[in-house]
């Protein structure tokens, strides 16, 4: 058989193993988290290979209250494949992406310099991996609630804050969702517990939250109105937007509680009813074009 045909011999496996990115990998069962690179490093879109999230190009999920955030932050490129960030603009632009949930900030042969100014060292391998020692956890809940009016006014309190998560909203949905006014306002005080026990498939997040007393669970996950069904405890709840981007619930108690976040666009059932119709349709043309034909 060899005599007669070419066969292509078994390929070298260039496949190298990134001991950058296994560290990543490491952390995200017990506290999922966003990455960030530096000079087009950790490459957006590509990412997803290997199970990991960034915020930018292909990556990010955004929506129209992301994009206003990141405008009145001063982001130079919002979403393109490097933001426009430089080393030294590392300082600047942290407190926003621990508010992102960006953990991890990597790139290769780094300004440990610049870097080390707001981010800590953890890895020095095929890339430099830094790692904010302020980052928000993907989930929290919170007993407090700050309410501003424009994207400004939180900016503001984000650089003003002491670093620790919160929960803000944007006034006019006090009056589009009374429940929130059951919240104490004010962040001095506030109580903050991580989310833990998390479980991500391809449309939910679900995660546990010790609620101290009556509060907000808040998911950095961006909001879409309609698109999105909670459920608190396995009883349905209402899903807010929350610090401009995000989306939330409110507890009513102190307690354990198991909040699920499940993607169920809001047109999906007007979409399976027009497949439905367009297999009947389809049927009936088959039928019509493929019938046998009598000829008398």
């Amino acid at each position: 058989y060899e005599d007669y045909v070419v066969r292509s011999p078994t390929r070298v496996d260039f496949h190298a193993k990134s001991e950058a990115v296994a560290l990543m990998q490491s952390t995200q069962a017990a506290a999922p988290s966003r990455g960030f690179g530096l000079h087009e490093n950790f490459f957006p879109g590509w990412t997803s290979d290997y199970g990991l999230e960034a915020i930018n190009s292909p990556d990010a999920i955004t929506n129209r209250w992301m994009n206003e955030l990141i405008a009145a932050w001063g982001i130079v490129r919002p979403w393109g494949w490097d933001l426009g960030v430089a080393p030294e603009d590392v300082p600047n632009v942290r407190p926003i992406f621990d508010l992102l949930n960006v953990r991890y900030y990597l790139d290769l042969q780094s300004d440990q310099g610049a870097m080390g100014r707001a981010l800590k060292l953890v890895k020095t391998a095929d890339l430099d991996v830094y790692e904010s020692p302020m980052v928000w956890p993907r989930a929290f809940f919170t007993d407090r609630l700050e309410v501003y009016d424009q994207p400004a006014d939180l900016v503001k309190t984000i650089r003003a804050g002491d670093g620790r998560p919160f929960a803000a909203t944007q006034r006019p949905q006090l009056t589009e969702e009374h429940a929130l006014l059951r919240v104490p306002s004010g962040l001095d005080g506030r109580t903050v517990v991580p989310a833990t026990h998390y479980r991500l498939t391809e449309n939910t997040t679900s995660f546990e939250v010790h609620a101290t007393g009556p509060g907000i669970a808040v998911l950095s996950e961006v909001f879409w109105p309609g698109d999105f069904r909670a459920e608190v405890n396995g009883q349905k709840a209402t899903v807010v937007r929350m610090n401009h981007v995000f989306k939330a619930v409110l507890l009513d108690t102190a307690g354990d509680y198991h909040v699920i976040f499940r993607y169920v666009p809001k047109n999906f059932p007007r979409y399976l009813l027009l497949c439905a119709l367009g297999a009947v349709l389809l049927a009936v043309t088959l039928f019509v074009a493929l019938r046998p034909v009598h000829v008398a």
